[in-house]
């Protein structure tokens, strides 16, 4: 996917502007919402005062990077399928009477962690205090 300054941009709600890599067109990326062009300083300048001079574009660029990053950009689902590929790992031998949970169910938010969670306009998540803390209120 795109890089984390990306990423992290876009979940800012930021125009997002990248180099034009061929990785990037099997992810269907709307080319009016992120710039994909080549890195080259001439191309980066032009980009850059087109989108700025075009408020409506600007406008859409805002938008569409809050709404891919909050449709693809989700630490806990992100979290969960890189710690489920570690349970495609041949196990090692356990006792009958121990089950150890797998990378998923460790990482999963426990109820309490789900309620302690303020949303913010647009629908993005930030934790409350009591998350961060590792209270229950």
């Amino acid at each position: 996917m795109l890089t984390l300054a990306i990423q992290e941009a876009m979940a800012r709600g930021w125009p997002a502007i990248a180099a034009a890599e061929d990785a990037y067109s099997s992810y269907g990326l709307d080319p009016s919402g992120i710039a994909l062009i080549e890195p080259e300083p001439e191309v980066l300048r032009s980009t850059f005062l087109q989108i700025l001079r075009d408020p409506a574009r600007t406008k859409y660029m805002w938008a569409y990077s809050r709404w891919l990053a909050e449709e693809r950009f989700d630490w806990w689902r992100s979290a969960i399928l890189r710690a489920s590929q570690y349970d495609t790992v041949p196990d090692v031998p356990q006792p009958a009477t121990t089950r150890v949970p797998n990378c998923a169910e460790q990482l999963a938010p426990t109820p309490s962690q789900r309620q302690n969670v303020d949303w913010m306009p647009g629908g993005a998540r930030r934790p409350t205090k009591a998350l961060a803390t590792g209270g229950d209120g």
